[in-house]
């Protein structure tokens, strides 16, 4: 039996995995979760708004009453491929899917390229690179995380991040920071700055630890002889230059996203994130089970989950037969590796991965805490089992390097492992049959006692998966034990490995509900009758605003541009997260904070014609649809208010009870704070206000709306869009102060007769990190053409000589 060939391998591996992800082709499947309600919802807006006015969204007006869209990581519209389809308004739910699966194969391919490097030296490096590049791409991350396409970016560059430091400290050459740098650069444009965060904090210790331990299996032509680059000091100097190149460049190269984000963030609820908040969404103990048995919370073939939330977060498998070889690979190493950097190479992984399981356990162990409290940005943070990418990807290279060592392994300790696997095998087996039985039992308790009516596919499922799991697992003991035995080849063992281990996992990822759904990606992109009735509303007035305050929080409200007072988004602007919260909990309240914020229409999760508190529910309309109801007494997008106060306290709370007491249409509250204190004092008085004064939009973008105003005597305009740096105002032409008013509405003093008025939103810290990005990117652009000229002239020279 011939090896796999390099050539072969490659164009395997990419049909294997559009076996395993065929449904994100088809357009009778759809993705779910974020990846539509977050991520393609928000690429639309940016392409929307970049095909009508040619300039990216920095303003998103329509979530959480408005908030710095440029400053959200998530949407990632910086990253390259994003934003080629926003500038070609090409953003279809189709090409995200796409998107996704070009990722997927990324993952696969660079993972195979990066063990094709480790083990060129081996005959077999084909086979053994394949099979780890599939059990990367298979796992329980990119499955169980299919709706998070930021996180399938970011994950996807990792391989490929550390074939670069490979190669620059096998080759001790500089250059390769550069290249590291601008892989580096993607993963931070990914926009899952959590992943940024956690792979990041691993490349920096992987730097260190590359630093002090020769790679292993080094080709001749790439050792380095014992010169002066190799002594301690010069080594350390190489290092932190390495260091230094690679995250100042990846920095420089992301301001322009890097620095709107930190500017933004000082102001929302992740500045101030409690320890507890940051714990929710760990990994649950139980959850390890799902190593063995994957579908043992009913996640792969029936919607109804019953695990521990999430089933993404929860969902840890990556094959049985790569679990019993990563049990074996100390054993393996151990008795190997005479070289010691391959020993320390194993341990460096296997604590890597221990440290990153204790993290994504969260509350159960002390990591997460200890990273909350001493290492910068991990406060910042929640979810702790979403790094599971970083554990799947260490296990990854330990399944490879295992199986690459088998050979060398002396014959008598073959058969010493070959007969514990045989031990291991008596207990484990029987194990599976106890719960395919209590599985059984569990059914007919329920159907006896007629407790609940448990659907009869939900047992099926779940001993299906037992009966699968039991058999993988003894297959695996099976072929491991007849190659330890040597009753079989090296290259028959690692073939069989690969065709069996592909099986499991492109067999459970074909029909894994966490990867896509059986419904038409046209019906994903529609609207719902709820929402398609807002739509309408908004389209039939386009130039009069209105807000929906909706407990639904679906972002498909953005795509039909109608403005929420709820919705998604990670980085909630503080000060109106504190704003609407005690709305519906005080009858007072509710009636202000409605009219303030131009609440037209409310929808309720649940179909009811009226909303709460009951105590106003009289004052709401019935719509024609049950879920909801109109405000009559929305004060429209801006008014004239007749008195001006100015607020004198010194929080965010004592705004609030101050609003509460007052009446928003007659009373308007100035922050006397800053620079606009002189202003305001002068302000705060009554003015005469008649019923012709008026404020009427002409055009409403989202970095920009215009409106006109009329009013016969001088009066303050109280306009409800979200206050916040970085918005201005012009009338006439003229540059005028824009106030702080309500808590966190927007104000205007205005002269009598008519006026042109103009809000602009510029952000500062977007305009000095695009500043800093095409300069960084000038210079990089230069450093990579200088690295190709020099190499092209090295290779000249070599074929004169």
């Amino acid at each position: 039996m011939k090896p796999l060939t390099h050539r072969l391998a490659p164009l395997l591996l990419i049909l294997i995995i559009t076996l395993g992800f065929w449904r994100l082709l088809s357009p009778d499947f759809s993705v779910r979760w974020d990846i539509v309600t977050v991520h393609y919802n928000h690429l639309n807006f940016a392409a929307q708004t970049y095909a009508e006015t040619h300039q990216l969204p920095l303003w998103n007006p329509y979530q959480y009453g408005g908030y710095p869209f440029i400053a959200d990581p998530q949407p990632a519209i910086f990253y390259p491929p994003n934003l080629l389809l926003i500038i070609t308004n090409h953003v279809t739910l189709a090409n995200v899917k796409a998107l996704l699966l070009a990722h997927l194969l990324l993952a696969g391919l660079s993972m195979y390229a990066l063990l094709r490097r480790r083990h060129r030296q081996h005959h077999h490096s084909a086979q053994i690179a394949l099979f780890g590049a599939v059990i990367f791409t298979f796992s329980g991350f990119f499955v169980g995380h299919a709706s998070h396409l930021g996180m399938i970016i970011a994950y996807s560059w990792l391989p490929i991040m550390i074939a670069l430091i490979d190669m620059g400290f096998t080759r001790r050459q500089l250059r390769f920071s550069l290249a590291t740098a601008g892989v580096a650069a993607l993963i931070i444009l990914s926009g899952h700055m959590q992943s940024v965060l956690a792979i990041m904090s691993f490349i920096s210790i992987y730097i260190i630890y590359r630093s002090v331990s020769p790679l292993p299996e080094k080709p001749p032509s790439e050792t380095t002889p014992p010169t002066a680059t190799t002594k301690p000091r010069h080594r350390f100097w190489f290092t932190a230059a390495f260091f230094l190149i690679t995250f100042a460049f990846a920095t420089s190269l992301t301001a322009i996203q890097l620095l709107p984000t930190a500017d933004f963030s000082q102001q929302t609820l992740r500045s101030n994130i409690t320890l507890d908040h940051a714990q929710t969404e760990a990994l649950q103990p139980e959850s390890f089970l799902t190593m063995i048995i994957p579908n043992l919370f009913n996640t792969v073939m029936n919607p109804i989950y019953w695990g521990p939330w999430s089933a993404a977060q929860n969902y840890l498998y990556f094959g049985i037969i790569p679990l019993i070889i990563v049990g074996c690979c100390w054993a393996v190493m151990k008795k190997t590796a005479p070289n010691p950097g391959t020993q320390r190479e194993m341990i460096f992984l296997l604590l890597a991965a221990i440290i990153t399981v204790l993290f994504m356990l969260g509350p159960f162990s002390f990591v997460q805490p200890t990273a909350y409290f001493f290492l910068p940005f991990f406060d910042k943070f929640r979810a702790p089992a979403n790094v599971s990418g970083l554990l799947f990807f260490v296990l990854s290279l330990i399944a490879a390097q295992t199986v690459a060592h088998l050979p060398a392994m002396p014959i008598p300790d073959r058969h010493a492992l070959a007969q514990k696997l045989a031990k291991t095998a008596r207990i484990l087996l029987p194990l599976l049959g106890v719960f395919l039985f209590q599985a059984l039992l569990f059914r007919a308790w329920f159907f006896f006692t007629n407790r609940t009516s448990l659907p009869l596919n939900f047992f099926i499922n779940l001993s299906a998966g037992l009966i699968i799991t039991a058999t993988f697992t003894a297959i695996g003991f099976f072929i491991l034990r007849q190659y330890l035995n040597e009753r079989w080849s090296y290259e028959k063992f690692t073939t069989i490995l690969l065709i069996i281990t592909t099986l499991d996992l492109v067999g459970l990822t074909i029909s894994h509900q966490l990867v896509a759904v059986s419904r038409p990606a046209s019906e994903a992109e529609k609207f719902s009758a709820t929402q398609q009735f807002f739509v309408d509303e908004k389209n039939a007035y386009p130039l009069h605003p209105f807000r929906v305050w909706s407990d639904t929080n679906e972002q498909y409200f953005l795509r039909g541009k109608t403005q929420l007072v709820k919705g998604y988004n990670p980085l909630v602007f503080s000060d109106f997260a504190q704003f609407i919260e005690p709305a519906k909990a005080d009858e007072t309240y509710w009636n202000h904070i409605t009219q303030a914020l131009n609440v037209r229409y409310n929808e309720t999760a649940t179909p009811v014609a009226t909303p709460t508190p009951t105590a106003v529910a009289k004052e709401w309309q019935p719509t024609s649809r049950p879920e909801i109801t109109r405000n009559p007494q929305t004060l429209r997008w801006a008014w004239f208010v007749p008195q001006v106060k100015n607020f004198a306290g010194t929080t965010t709370e004592e705004y609030i009870d101050e609003f509460i007491r007052s009446k928003p249409h007659k009373i308007a509250f100035l922050e006397k704070n800053g620079e606009s204190a002189a202003a305001a004092e002068k302000m705060a008085k009554k003015y005469k206000i008649k019923k012709s004064a008026t404020a009427e939009v002409t055009s409403y973008q989202p970095n920009k709306i215009t409106f006109t105003t009329h009013n016969e005597d001088d009066g303050f305009l109280v306009i409800s869009e979200i206050f916040m740096p970085g918005w201005s105002a012009t009338i006439d032409g003229q540059a005028a102060p824009l106030y702080r008013t309500d808590v966190v509405l927007r104000g205007l003093q205005l002269t009598a007769g008519d006026h042109e008025v103009s809000l602009n939103y510029r952000s500062s810290a977007f305009d000095r990190g695009r500043a800093i990005s095409l300069t960084t990117l000038k210079i990089y652009g230069v450093g990579i053409f200088i690295v190709i000229v020099q190499k092209t002239l090295k290779r000249q020279k070599t074929k004169i000589a």
